[in-house]
């Protein structure tokens, strides 16, 4: 397996097994900023295709209710990454790439604040209206138990 210049080091062999047995094993590879979990992202670039790399494997529990919500998006018509490819087992996805323009980066740059704001709201209005906005089996939030990781 060939996988990659930079973030080559930073897979673990279990990654590295997951994907040789993907067409992205020989991929280049860079890591991306994390969320406020456990996680690692990767981006696996192949000619003018890419694919992110979720390395879940310090939680491999959290990627069930991950795919679960995916899923439960989706199918209500709103925009969640595919999943290409999974291991839940060992808590590594391959899912879709929506690239660099989070929201963040965007209100940085030359886009319109306001347009951006109405846009975040008008999503989560529709959300908020759908009647099967909640999944089924869906863990209920709780503050003292979700403020230490659990």
């Amino acid at each position: 397996m060939d996988l990659l210049y930079g973030a080559k080091n930073a897979l673990n062999n279990t990654a590295r097994k997951f994907l040789g047995s993907t067409a992205w094993d020989t991929a280049a590879c860079e890591l991306l900023a994390g969320d406020a979990s456990a996680r690692r992202y990767f981006r696996l670039r192949k000619k003018k295709e890419s694919v992110v790399l979720m390395d879940a494997s310090q939680n491999p529990s959290s990627v069930a209710p991950f795919i679960h919500v995916d899923q439960h998006l989706r199918q209500l018509g709103f925009s969640a990454p595919a999943i290409h490819a999974r291991d839940e087992q060992n808590g590594l996805l391959l899912l879709e790439d929506f690239g660099d323009g989070t929201f963040t980066c965007l209100l940085e740059g030359k886009d319109d604040p306001n347009r951006l704001y109405a846009l975040a709201t008008d999503i989560l209005i529709a959300l908020h209206k759908h009647p099967l906005a909640v999944p089924k089996d869906l863990r209920a939030y709780h503050p003292e138990k979700n403020a230490g990781g659990h």
